[in-house]
This record gives structure tokens, sequence and C-alpha cells, in this order.
């Protein structure tokens, strides 16, 4: 298992004191990053949100325009793309350089879903709790697909559900 892979249960617990970092994702092996605040503005509209790597690596999960949609994008230091999504009514796709992913909501109801859950190919490959959020990995899932599907299972797609205006016909 490489060290930027989650594999087993992992979970976002709550940083001490004020700053960065607001929350760091965990596992039985430690703290596999150090995260910003969650924030929605952060995320679309702003510098992005602060990944940081037990070796120093720094990510941010900003957002890229596609088509109508604003999507969220973890990128590395040099700007590349380390996770990527694509647009959906509430199902997503999740993409790296190795690997294609679908996230899906495995419960309803009128908000965001509670419950998610990452399939490549035919399998599942992973679970993940919204509030608090947690994830139950069945195989190695890459790191910077874990930390796009927190801000997805928060927020979703800029532009999905009529948020931002279709083009109409006259």
């Amino acid at each position: 298992m490489r060290p930027d892979e989650v594999v087993g249960s992992a979970r976002v617990v709550d940083a001490s004191g004020f700053g960065f970092p607001d929350s760091r994702l965990v596992d039985v092996r430690g703290t596999l990053a150090e995260v910003g605040r969650l924030s929605w503005f952060n995320v679309f509209l702003g510098r992005g949100m602060l990944v940081v790597l037990p070796n120093g690596t720094r990510w941010r999960v900003g957002a890229a325009a596609r088509s109508r949609w604003v999507c969220p994008v973890v990128v590395d230091e040099r700007g590349g793309a380390v996770a990527r999504c694509g647009p959906g009514d509430a199902n997503y796709g999740i993409s790296t350089r190795e690997h294609a992913y679908s996230l899906n909501p495995a419960t309803g109801g009128s908000r965001r879903a509670q419950r998610w859950t990452l399939h490549e190919y035919e399998s599942e490959v992973a679970v993940f709790e919204r509030q608090p959020f947690t994830v139950m990995a069945a195989e190695p899932v890459a790191l910077g697909v874990v930390v796009l599907a927190r801000v997805l299972c928060a927020f979703g797609v800029l532009g999905e559900r009529d948020l931002m205006p279709r083009m109409q016909p006259q």
C-alpha cells in the first residue's frame, strides 16, 4: 500500500486550535492529510481548499469550468490534476491518471445523500459517509479521490439541478 492511498477505514477529525489545518484525514497508520476548512466559497470561488500530505506535498481543491458546470478538481503544486470529476445529476465520474471511478449516492433524500458508494467498473471500491466524513475502502483508493469525494459529497457540482441557467430555444 502506497502512502497516498487509503485502504480500510479512514475518517476526518477536527484539528485543535485555529488556522490551518482545520481537520485531518486519519487512519490506523496516522495522519494521511491535513486539510483546510471545507468551504463552498473557497472551493468554487476562492483560492481553493489547501491539503498538505505528511511528506510536505501541497494540493489545492479548486474548481474548473466544464460546459455549464463548475466542477471541483484536486491539483498539485505545479497545477497538474491529481483527481478531477465530471458532472452528473448527483452521480459523478472521478478520474486520476491511473483510475476512473463513479461516485453514486447510496441513500436518497431531499437533500445531499448521507451515504455514497465509489465504483470502479462493476465493483464497489469504497463507501463514504458524509457527516461525519468516513471512508471504508475495500481496495486501495488514491488519496486525491478521497479528498475530491469529500467535496462532492458535501457540495456536489455547481450547475447541477438548474443552479445555472440553460440556453432555451426561442
